[in-house]
């Protein structure tokens, strides 16, 4: 079961999601180091690469044979011995990290706890250690819908959130995503709620959105990047 995977190099996000926080830490140029929890999704994306590969990397599937318990991911990870080399921790796997949504928050906190980046020696040959490793959550925005309790303020436990924007109106946004929370009624629901997630989770943390180039037109993602800025964050093309 792959809890972990990672990915070499400055992670694709680092210019406008947590580029600051790495400067800090030197982090820039280390591996990326992905949390992969769950196969459960609220949305049927059309480009999703989980319809195409099992995984990001050769041999290695990113279907999860069962959930991991919290204490077997920190089992996992205390297990690993390539921290000093991770640059970023990335909770972004085969589902939707945040359909555990409380779980991933006692995560970050833990990662946070028992993690830091060494920065190098001082003049006297003492190892400095930074702040703990930056953590984001790459997230489609609709935990709201999924888990209504969820409380905002706690989201001050990552860096850094992506939030899939995917399309620059609502209709697009069904089209494209298919979401299957928010009813058929109420058809806007998931696009409008996903805008206000960011809008929301913006107060606690650094949030960005994201869209995948590939499937859009340069006139869409520049209506994308006009709702980014609408919204006040800003656009990550990938």
């Amino acid at each position: 079961m792959t809890i972990f995977y990672r990915l070499d190099g400055a992670s694709p996000s680092f210019s406008d999601c947590s580029l600051d926080v790495l400067r800090k830490t030197q982090g820039v140029g280390r591996a990326v180091l992905y949390v992969n929890i769950t196969n459960s999704c609220p949305c049927d994306c059309i480009f999703c690469i989980r319809k195409l590969a099992d995984g990001m990397n050769p041999n290695e599937s990113l279907w999860l044979e069962r959930e991991p318990t919290v204490a077997e991911i920190k089992a996992a990870f205390e297990a690993r011995g390539d921290l000093r080399q991770i640059g970023e921790i990335v909770f972004c796997g085969y589902g939707e990290p945040m359909m555990r949504a409380n779980d991933v928050i006692e995560l970050a906190r833990y990662f946070k706890s028992v993690t830091s980046i060494p920065m190098g020696t001082n003049a006297n040959g003492v190892e400095r250690l930074s702040s703990p490793i930056p953590i984001r959550i790459n997230t489609n925005g609709l935990v709201r819908l999924v888990a209504p309790d969820f409380c905002m303020e706690s989201l001050r436990a990552v860096d850094c959130v992506s939030v899939s924007l995917n399309a620059d109106n609502a209709d697009e946004y069904m089209r494209v995503t298919r979401p299957r929370v928010g009813g058929a009624a109420r058809q806007q629901c998931p696009y409008e709620e996903m805008l206000a997630f960011a809008r929301d989770a913006k107060e606690y943390t650094r949030v960005v959105f994201s869209v995948v180039g590939e499937v859009l037109s340069r006139e869409q993602v520049e209506r994308c990047r006009e709702v980014a800025e609408g919204v006040g964050v800003g656009l990550r093309v990938r």
